[in-house]
Parts: C-alpha cells; sequence; structure tokens
C-alpha cells in the first residue's frame, strides 16, 4: 500500500468518526440541556428516586415494557438524562396531592413511582400537573396507609 493510500484510508477514517460523533451529538441532544441545569436539592434527590424507579422496573425486574423498550433504544445515560428533566414536574405534582400523603406512602416507593407511571415518555408534552395529582391521589386513596 503506498503512502497516498495510507493517508486516503486515515481521511476516511477520521470522516467516518466525525460523522459518527456528530450522530451521536445529535442523539444525546436533551443530555447535554439537563447537564447544563441547575437543580435544588429536592429535584435532585427526586431524580435519584426516579432514577432508582427507572432502574428497577425496566432491568432489575423488568415489567414496564415501555421503560425496558426506552432504555434498549436510547441507552442507559440518556434515560437516566431524562429522569433528572422530569424532576421538577415531579415536584410540582408532589407539591399538589393531599398534605397527609407522605405521612401515609413513602415518596420514593409508592409516589414516585406513580407520577411516573403517568409518564408517556416520548416526545409529547407532560401531562398538567393537577390530572397527574388527582390520578395519584385516587390510586393512593385506595391503598392501605
Amino acid at each position: 500500500m503506498s503512502l497516498i493510500d495510507h493517508a486516503i484510508r486515515a481521511r476516511r477514517i477520521a470522516l467516518n468518526a466525525r460523522s459518527a460523533l456528530a450522530a451521536l451529538a445529535r442523539r444525546y441532544a436533551p443530555t447535554t440541556r439537563a447537564s447544563r441545569a441547575s437543580f435544588t436539592l429536592d429535584e435532585t434527590v427526586t431524580a435519584l428516586c426516579i432514577w432508582e424507579y427507572v432502574d428497577h422496573a425496566s432491568v432489575t425486574e423488568p415489567r414496564h415494557p415501555l421503560l425496558t423498550s426506552l432504555r434498549q433504544n436510547i441507552g442507559t445515560c440518556a434515560l437516566r438524562e431524562q429522569c433528572a428533566l422530569i424532576a421538577p414536574y415531579c415536584e410540582r405534582v408532589f407539591a399538589l396531592l393531599p398534605p397527609h400523603t407522605a405521612d401515609d406512602h413513602p415518596y420514593d416507593w409508592e409516589i414516585v413511582p406513580l407520577i411516573v407511571d403517568q409518564l408517556s415518555w416520548d416526545d409529547a408534552p407532560l401531562p398538567p400537573e393537577a390530572a397527574t395529582a388527582a390520578s395519584v391521589a385516587a390510586i393512593l386513596a385506595g391503598r392501605p396507609s
């Protein structure tokens, strides 16, 4: 192989790598937005609760086909970033629940999963907080304290 052939091959490899990196950057654009955002301590704790539920429901005990499929399609890192992005929404929904809710039901094991299960996880806008809070409150009302 001549020196020119090596140079052509090296350029082709570099262009392919650059194209692949650009595709990854486009694919994970939501990730970069989340990493630049700032979150309160409560939102950070909520994001961790959301991630714990999403991880458990999609891998540890796969019972949520939508989350399992989403994780396979966009990857673990991107899904974790999405959890951070919906944390403020989850906090707003929680604020609309009846005051005794947190006393009667564990936030991380019952409330957060119920809120997360109300989401479609697609490009559609998040449902109105009041509607999600009403749905979660109705489900919790039917559960023992």
